[in-house]
């Protein structure tokens, strides 16, 4: 999906919680998160290359200042055009073998094929991973179900 059709489908900031946490990262890191995803005790942002880059450069000791400041733990995702590299990095640090999308009636379906001693690492404590993939594709590749296999 083109980024300058995404338009309103960007950052949703509804909660002022939300509202907060963006501000303090922009703030902080220089950075604007394209989105956010928020669980229990983790929050996982998607930015762009060029802002992943200037996060490296600003330290990652500003990055733990933050996630001091919000009581949550944060991690970075970087956003990519191309669907493979996107799910990609959304898994990582699992290695992918291999993506497929898969139309099934009116859904998409994307099967991530990861190596069995490495589902663990794909799915993340309580399915977070998988949970963040299936809402962050379904916002930008209109993707309705990712399994792990």
């Amino acid at each position: 999906m083109n980024r300058d059709k995404r338009g309103s489908q960007g950052i949703s900031l509804r909660s002022e919680w939300k509202k907060k946490l963006f501000i303090l990262f922009i703030s902080i890191m220089g950075a604007k998160p394209i989105d956010i995803f928020e669980s229990e005790g983790k929050v996982s942002l998607l930015i762009e290359k060029e802002d992943f880059y200037r996060i490296k450069r600003a330290g990652l000791h500003k990055l733990k200042l933050i996630s001091r400041r919000v009581g949550k733990e944060i991690e970075i995702v970087v956003f990519s055009q191309d669907l493979e590299e996107c799910a990609k990095n959304l898994f990582r640090p699992a290695k992918v073998n291999n993506i497929e999308r898969e139309q099934r009636g009116e859904k998409e379906l994307l099967k991530v094929y990861v190596p069995p001693w490495e589902k663990g690492k794909a799915l993340g404590r309580k399915s977070y991973k998988l949970h963040r993939a299936r809402a962050f594709l379904k916002r930008y590749f209109n993707i309705d179900n990712v399994r792990i296999v």
